[in-house]
């Protein structure tokens, strides 16, 4: 139960310090996502259950915070989410580099979509540009990001259901 009223003060305040802070730091056009990495982390963790509440309300957050339309970041997320229970129930032996690999994976996917999402919209974009511009400084961003987000999200979430699983 803690679990899930948790995750709106953390995701709110995760969108508040992505949209003021770190959007301010940028590589090229790319930004870190934040709320990606807090999802990553809290769904590869292997005591939490409502991993799918923090899936929704990040990508309502999210949602909120993009100029995407509205399904975009609910699909990005949802095809994140489900490849990390795919992952989980295999590869679970080792979590840092599952982080490194669905953080990779995520953010590539974040692309796709995102150009996917806009190309039907009849937005037209150049995709080297979008490559060397867009993805590529988003990705080096979380990936900087990625390792202090799994100490500190992994961390809060083992003290958060564990404390859970002992009421």
């Amino acid at each position: 139960m803690v679990e899930i009223l948790i995750v709106i003060p953390v995701m709110i305040f995760s969108g508040i310090f992505q949209a003021t802070l770190l959007s301010r730091i940028n590589l090229l056009s790319g930004n870190a996502d934040l709320i990606l990495l807090i999802l990553i982390v809290w769904s590869l963790n292997p005591h939490t259950r409502y991993s799918w509440v923090w899936y929704l309300t990040g990508a309502l957050v999210m949602s909120y915070l993009s100029a995407l339309p509205l399904y975009g970041y609910f699909i990005i997320y949802g095809l994140v989410w489900l490849f990390i229970h795919f992952l989980k129930t295999r590869f679970w032996q080792m979590p840092m580099i599952l982080m490194m690999f669905v953080t990779i994976v995520g953010s590539i996917l974040t692309a796709l979509v995102s150009y996917a999402i806009l190309f039907i919209n009849d937005i037209a974009l150049d995709p080297k540009t979008i490559l060397t511009q867009v993805t590529i400084p988003s990705l080096t961003l979380n990936l900087l990001m990625a390792i202090p987000v799994f100490g500190i999200v992994n961390d809060w979430a083992n003290v958060v259901c564990q404390k859970e699983a002992e009421v």
